[in-house]
């Protein structure tokens, strides 16, 4: 019995999970589906059962594969496309946005590949929290500074360079647990693949050990 608890993750946390699943199994699911989760396991049910899609044993990391690849073939890419090429060759520095912009064209689907330097959100993080701390003493002054650092937040997110991940590799893996339904050449899943879909939204999270069908959430007390 695994002793490990999700102590971190409060039911807010949950709902904007399950959205990003529903965006990337393209389902919508009904309003009471979890009102019984206690454990990740019954979560991954709970999921599960919810999925209407037909059941198919194939993978769809190699299938996300072959549609990156395609694209980049379509852009006349020269490199032989492998799993462990990096994407600093593929997107270089210079016109990077354009040149992701074209890729995302070809590949048909609407993936996120940039975001902002880490530093950068790091000190508009810190702007927002002097935001905080001057509610309390001027207020005017705090809620300008926090409406400022929100409208930062987003425009850095609309103007990031950065690539979110390293290789060919990340990048398949990317579309498979964020883009499942699109990643796969019909209207199927791999119900083998769902524990590590849905496992991949809680890898932000400061875990201490590793998930189980038994890891409880913080409300199952």
């Amino acid at each position: 019995m695994s002793t490990c608890e999700l102590k971190d993750i409060d039911p807010e946390d949950i709902d904007d999970i399950l959205i990003r699943i529903e965006e990337s199994f393209d389902t919508k699911f009904p309003y009471n589906a979890f009102e019984n989760v206690m454990t990740f396991g019954d979560l991954v049910s709970a999921i599960e059962k919810n999925l209407a899609s037909e059941h198919i044993n194939n993978c769809t990391t190699q299938q996300a594969f072959y549609k990156v690849r395609k694209a980049l073939n379509k852009m006349n890419f020269k490199q032989e496309v492998k799993l462990d090429l990096e994407l600093s060759i593929v997107f270089p520095k210079r016109g990077r946005r354009t040149r992701i912009k074209e890729f995302v064209g070809h590949l048909g689907i609407d993936v996120s590949i940039l975001e902002p330097h880490k530093y950068l959100v790091n000190t508009n993080l810190l702007v927002l929290l002097s935001g905080v701390i001057f509610l309390f003493f001027y207020p005017l002054i705090g809620v300008g500074i926090i409406g400022l650092s929100i409208f930062s937040l987003r425009v850095m997110n609309i103007l990031g360079t950065e690539l979110r991940v390293r290789n060919i590799r990340e990048l398949t893996e990317l579309l498979m647990n964020e883009k499942y339904g699109l990643s796969r050449s019909s209207d199927t899943i791999n119900r083998k693949e769902l524990w590590g879909v849905v496992e991949s939204y809680f890898r932000p999270y400061d875990l201490t050990e590793k998930l189980t069908p038994d890891t409880k959430f913080e409300w199952a007390k």
